[in-house]
């Protein structure tokens, strides 16, 4: 736009663009002559202003004061007005469209409390349990290196639907570990303010890089069943086009505000967005949307210069956090829980507590499960099913025997599960016939050394998991087989890549540590279980719904309501009349 165009687009008082041109020309540290020297004798107004306009020109920082200007509302003029009106058919959303991702956003949107409210923060999921919010946020909780400070996972709070009328709230813990997965700090000026992170300072590359982000990893994995913001589908604002923030201002509920985007902020190269929409402190991590819930960018804080009333606000780019971090955030295996079975063969519901003893025994907290039913009911999905699709093939081995497949003999016993676990030394096993002591102390002495000798030879890079099943059904006989499963239960700590599942057998291992062991008793599904399966199977199906409302929970009851008493029924049901039902609706929208 010419000097003469943007003069005449200007709609403010002398005395507004007065104030204006002077910020502008501070924040820009230029030594050129005031407005009124610019304006003196100079009756017309569109004239001064355009003289003052040409000298910004020259100085070289017109870019400054436009943006100054936009912000404040006064460059309004007919060629906006006539885009407007030729465009006015793409002003028009599909009020449904809108809807659906509105209440997608809301339910990816969370409330970030650092140490008892020392901090408050939004933040918003960016993968199943990366959580994107800003770097001011989390500071305190970091060493001087930028590492987390030992125990600082416990002083973050980070919760899900904080929202008007929740009938629920979802607190997730971050990662024992290194929970900070990406940063980038603010400038050391940005923190000087207890508020809110804000500098008025404009010049030329200061908060270059610094870009005041933090990704954080959860505990757990609610991007799986919310969705999440996927950061290669970041839009550039339009300058003048009406934008929003999903924030927790003061954590209070969720709350949206509205605004117009202005153009970058200077000598940011396009890092630094501007916008006039209403933040408070703890809006920082908010969610900057365009006016069709586009994803945009990362809410910083407020610019504390306030012109006429009117306020400006800064955030980052959403594609320069993009360019640096990437789009892909996959979650710690042992965060996910599934849904589906292995080649998506059938649904998992429930059944949380024997995924989460995987986890645990993975990391060797726990070594062995064993798995009874309630009231003679079936699992709604198979043990060694759930087992399948919790671990990666290539790192263990599943070896799964029935109860009845084993001998009476310990020796004969001992070489059915080597031979099972694809151990080719499975013969020449020590005789008892030549022993001089009792079974037990036969078994104990030289049976079970050479089987755990030829166990662990075979499982050094990866682990064994040994599923005995049908013991309720196949009961194993009072003779050689109980004092040998006896002994390697006692014994499973010298095993250090052997887990044990035992299905069917309600009370607790003979000879196992207890706080080994863990018992996983299957009943029928609740409303809440198959509420998460199928909140995790519209997300899978990319399905938009509203994570509040009543939708999943209408859907749970009819399932419960038309399914069956036996589990084995009711995973039957959800798979043929269930499940595509949401395959139908993934692919009508």
């Amino acid at each position: 736009m010419t000097i003469a165009k943007l003069s005449a687009s200007l709609k403010c008082s002398r005395a507004d663009f007065e104030e204006a041109f002077e910020q502008a020309r501070r924040d820009a540290g230029s030594d050129v002559d005031s407005f009124k020297m610019h304006a003196m004798g100079v009756s017309d107004n569109t004239k001064a202003f355009t003289l003052a306009l040409a000298a910004a020109e020259q100085d070289g920082w017109l870019p400054i004061l436009e943006d100054r200007l936009l912000l404040l509302g006064y460059l309004m003029g007919p060629s906006t007005n006539l885009q407007g009106v030729t465009d006015a058919g793409e002003e028009f959303q599909d009020p449904l469209l809108l809807k659906s991702r509105l209440s997608r956003l809301i339910s990816q949107v969370c409330l970030i409390k650092v140490a008892n409210r020392s901090s408050l923060g939004s933040g918003f999921l960016v993968g199943p349990n990366a959580v994107l919010t800003s770097w001011h946020v989390i500071q305190s909780l970091l060493d001087e290196q930028g590492k987390p400070k030992s125990g600082s996972h416990k002083q973050i709070s980070v919760r899900f639907d904080h929202v008007s009328n929740a009938r629920n709230e979802y607190d997730y813990p971050v990662s024992a570990g290194n929970w900070l997965t990406h940063q980038s700090p603010c400038h050391p000026s940005e923190l000087a303010s207890s508020d809110w992170v804000t500098t008025n300072d404009f010049s030329n590359e200061l908060l270059k890089d610094h870009l005041d982000y933090a990704i954080i990893s959860l505990a757990a994995c609610p991007g799986n069943e919310r969705g999440f913001v996927d950061l290669s589908s970041v839009v550039e604002p339009e300058e003048g086009a009406t934008g929003h923030i999903l924030q927790h201002p003061e954590a209070f509920e969720q709350k949206i505000a509205d605004g117009q985007f202005g153009k970058y902020r200077p000598g940011t190269q396009q890092q630094r967005l501007l916008y006039s929409m209403e933040t408070r402190k703890g809006s920082s991590g908010g969610m900057i949307v365009d006016q069709q819930y586009n994803f945009v960018g990362l809410h910083q804080g407020e610019i504390p210069d306030h012109v006429n009333e009117h306020k400006i606000n800064t955030g980052i780019s959403g594609k320069v956090i993009f360019d640096k971090v990437g789009a892909e955030h996959l979650p710690d295996p042992s965060t996910v829980l599934q849904f589906r079975r292995v080649n998506n063969d059938g649904p998992i519901i429930g059944r949380d507590g024997l995924q989460e003893w995987i986890h645990r025994s993975l990391a060797g907290h726990s070594r062995i499960a064993h798995v009874f039913a309630a009231n003679n009911n079936k699992g709604a999905s198979f043990s060694s099913d759930i087992l399948k699709a919790c671990i990666p093939e290539a790192e263990n081995r599943i070896t799964v025997v029935s109860a009845g497949s084993l001998s009476i003999s310990a020796r004969q016993t001992a070489a059915v599960l080597l031979r099972a676990m694809g151990i080719t030394e499975h013969s020449d096993l020590p005789d008892p016939i030549a022993a001089e002591t009792t079974d037990a102390a036969w078994i104990k002495a030289q049976l079970l050394p050479v089987f755990r000798e030829r166990v662990n030879k075979h499982s050094l890079l990866r682990v064994q998991w040994l599923v005995i099943d049908n013991i309720d059904k196949e009961s194993l006989p009072d003779t050689g087989v109980r004092l040998f499963l006896s002994e390697l239960y006692s014994d499973i700590v010298n095993f250090p890549n052997l887990r044990i599942i035992l299905i069917g057998l309600s009370s607790s291992p003979p000879g196992a540590n207890i706080s080994l062991v863990h018992g996983d008793e299957i009943g029928l599904p609740d409303n809440t279980e198959i509420d998460r399966y199928l909140r995790m199977s519209y997300t899978r199906n990319k399905i938009d719904f509203d994570y509040q409302g009543g939708e999943v929970d209408r859907m749970s009851t009819l399932v419960v309501n038309s399914g069956s008493s036996e589990i084995a029924s009711l995973d039957n049901y959800v798979k043929t009349k269930v499940d595509p039902i949401i395959h139908t609706t993934a692919f009508s929208d």
